[in-house]
């Protein structure tokens, strides 16, 4: 019999994901309550989906915690196992035994789902490498109470490896990366998701005049101090907070658990009991407005000044040029 060709691996060329859209640019993205529960990931290489996610590709994704949450998507998956990380990821393809609703009502019950994840066509990898069907499904499987697996949905992408980049063309540099509001949205959901002592703390006046919109992370000994003054107050029910005529402050409290899930609560107080708490929170919230104006005009006054460095260099450039043609036409004579 013929020998067999055998033909080289095809390199993948890269294909944005459909309706995946670039933080930057969304306009829905552009305030900072849609970034709860987000985070930023480096996804790593994982063939199946190379095509529209290649190695490096940064995106910005939502902590998902409950069976409620699994909707159409593209999802991402950690788990531990004996100091090891092993990881899924595609797109949502349906719960597992769906068709049984006792099953799927005690897994809700335990905090367990099972799940289809769909591939791309794979690139030259066999099937048993990633533990995927011949239809490219893989069986995924998470625990929302156990802080060893952890489970995203992609939302957007906010930069991509340098090949990938090159394909887009001059489009790149106004899609990639992500505005200095934003960058600070996502340092600090991270920082309430993994740091150990840090919250976020806002407060509402209720009734009387309101005040602007205050909010601050506190951390370590600020968050403890701000805890132990808010204890020692006297609380409202909801229902005696909103007859005060002089007004009543609502003073909530945000954070997430050890396995990334949502928790907070709002107390209720006399508006003259927290003024040192709103104070507080207020001139923190003044201050980083003030420090966003800084970087502003910071950024104004560092490209005025390039401008007019641009102007000289070309400046002294032409003098030194004409200068030269002078002394040619001076030795020609």
């Amino acid at each position: 019999m013929p020998a067999t060709a055998t033909t080289a691996p095809q390199a993948v060329t890269f294909v944005p994901e459909p309706y995946l859209p670039w933080l930057r640019t969304d306009p829905s993205m552009q305030q900072r309550v849609a970034f709860e529960s987000m985070e930023k990931i480096a996804l790593p290489a994982y063939e199946p989906m190379s095509r529209h996610f290649p190695k490096g590709t940064i995106v910005a994704a939502v902590r998902v915690t409950c069976h409620e949450e699994l909707t159409e998507g593209v999802y991402y998956c950690e788990r531990s196992w004996e100091g090891k990380i092993y990881y899924d990821f595609g797109r949502f393809a349906g719960l597992t035994y769906d068709h049984n609703p006792r099953q799927l009502a005690r897994r809700v019950k335990e905090g367990i789902a099972h799940f289809d994840l769909s591939t791309d066509t794979k690139v030259h990898a066999p099937t048993q490498r990633f533990c995927l069907s011949e239809e490219g499904i893989s069986k995924c499987h998470v625990n929302f109470k156990n802080s060893d697996f952890k489970l995203w949905r992609v939302t957007h992408y906010i930069d991509l490896p340098a090949k990938a980049l090159n394909s887009l063309g001059h489009d790149s540099e106004l899609l990639i990366g992500a505005t200095e509001d934003q960058k600070q949205w996502l340092a600090e959901e991270y920082e309430l998701l993994y740091g150990q002592r840090a919250s976020e703390y806002s407060a509402q006046v209720l009734g009387g005049f309101p005040v602007p919109d205050c909010w601050a992370i506190l951390r370590d000994q600020q968050n403890l101090d701000f805890v132990r003054v808010k204890g020692a107050l006297a609380k409202l029910a909801p229902s005696q907070a909103r007859k005060r005529k002089s007004g009543a402050v609502a003073i909530t409290w945000r954070s997430y658990d050890c396995c990334g899930k949502p928790i907070g609560y709002t107390d209720y107080f006399k508006r003259e009991d927290a003024v040192m708490l709103i104070d507080f929170l207020q001139n923190i919230t003044d201050l980083r407005r003030a420090q966003t104006r800084v970087k502003a005009s910071e950024l104004l006054l560092t490209g005025e000044a390039t401008r007019i460095r641009t102007e000289q260099v070309l400046a002294d450039t032409l003098r030194r040029s004409q200068a030269e043609v002078h002394q040619e036409l001076a030795h020609a004579a």
